[in-house]
């Protein structure tokens, strides 16, 4: 295909004036300077620590996730501010400035404006990276016809670890305080996500796929997810059976987030929507955050199903309630998920019921991600 952009139809130049337009035109386009020359890779100060994202996530990023043999490959974003000369974003206010003056709300909402990066850790090619907030690394953003898409970019390398300052000088120490660091072990591919696992003593909570046997290493017992489930129905109200627990298994099976101690990938206590971020929650004070989302990391067997019970009962899932009482006329799994108001709640949920039912009907209930604390 042609990428002639400028095509010009001569018969429009017939008198004086619009020839002399045309010979105008033609000086400025033999000065037309290109400032970036074409250039594709850039170097951007990272503006919040990196976290990973599910495989239903990496899909909405465009990320291709092969989870066939676990976390092979494990996909993270994070927020990033070129810090070249002449930096496509050198129009947006600078975090690092706003938060080292004091202005915190104003440096949070400055990041969100900024580029989203997707990298890809993949273990069984050693490729592992932990990007943190205040450091520098390398990018690829793609270059349309006249400027860069600046929503999203690709992550290259780690050029220098941070915090660093940015390109107007103002010191990022505290941008990387707000968002913490983490050490390389803590996005290792048995976990996922902003948790706990350098050195893993006994209590740390261990995050993500896999990470029963990190936990076995560390010598943390180990719990079963039908256990779990189990709690869930009897703090609910409700009795359970063969056939709740295939509805908590295909749904867990769809979910299956890289977490601990939360397999439906509650948010349970939810956002800050006052302050950002997401909010603490008294009754676990060593909770960590999976995503943006704010996922949650439970420390404990018991604190995972207090939140999923307090999410099934907030009013937002009656008819799913019913099911796991054992007040609907659904009395099989495969049954409630063909109820319309069941399928209708999953999707509030973020889950599709359709999705669910698809999981149950293939006889789908594993989840060999998320990770079961033992109870106390």
């Amino acid at each position: 295909m042609s990428q002639d952009k400028k095509f010009l139809d001569w018969s429009r130049f017939t008198d004086p004036k619009s020839a002399f337009d045309l010979f105008q035109e033609s000086i400025v386009d033999a000065l037309d300077f290109d400032s970036y020359a074409e250039k594709e890779k850039f170097n951007a100060l990272a503006l919040e620590t990196a976290y990973n994202l599910t495989p239903i996530e990496a899909d909405g990023y465009g990320g291709v996730v092969d989870a066939s043999g676990g976390d092979k490959v494990q996909a993270f974003i994070f927020k990033a501010r070129i810090i070249d000369e002449n930096s496509p974003h050198s129009f947006l206010p600078d975090p690092c400035f706003l938060m080292d003056a004091g202005h915190k709300a104003a440096a949070l909402a400055s990041i969100k404006q900024h580029t989203t990066f997707v990298g890809y850790n993949d273990a069984a090619n050693n490729g592992l990276w932990v990007v943190n907030t205040g450091d520098i690394i390398e990018v690829e953003l793609e270059r349309g016809t006249y400027s860069y898409n600046l929503q999203q970019g690709r992550f290259i390398r780690i050029v220098q670890r941070g915090p660093a300052k940015s390109f107007d000088g103002a010191s990022c120490q505290k941008l990387a305080d707000h968002f913490g660091v983490m050490k390389p072990m803590d996005m290792n591919m048995t976990g996922g996500g902003r948790g706990s696992l350098g050195g893993l003593p006994a209590g740390d909570v261990v995050v993500g796929g896999n990470a029963r046997a990190t936990a076995l290493a560390a010598g943390l017992p180990i719990g079963d997810i039908k256990a779990f489930y189990s709690a869930v129905i009897t703090q609910v109200g409700g009795t359970p059976t063969d056939e709740k627990l295939k509805f908590f298994g295909a749904w867990g099976n769809l979910e299956q987030p890289r977490t601990t101690n939360n397999p439906l990938a509650t948010t349970h206590p939810g956002k800050d929507r006052n302050n950002g971020g997401c909010r603490p929650w008294s009754a676990d004070p060593k909770m960590s955050v999976f995503n943006t989302a704010c996922v949650r990391n439970y420390s404990t067997f018991e604190t995972g199903v207090k939140a999923t019970v307090a999410t099934l009962t907030n009013g937002y899932y009656p008819t799913i309630v019913e099911f796991i009482k054992g007040t609907t006329t659904a009395k099989t799994a495969i049954d409630a998920l063909a109820l319309g108001e069941v399928r209708k709640e999953l999707d509030r949920w973020g889950s599709k019921g359709y999705k669910v039912y698809g999981r149950l009907a293939a006889g789908k209930t594993d989840n060999p991600n998320t990770h079961i604390s033992a109870p106390a």
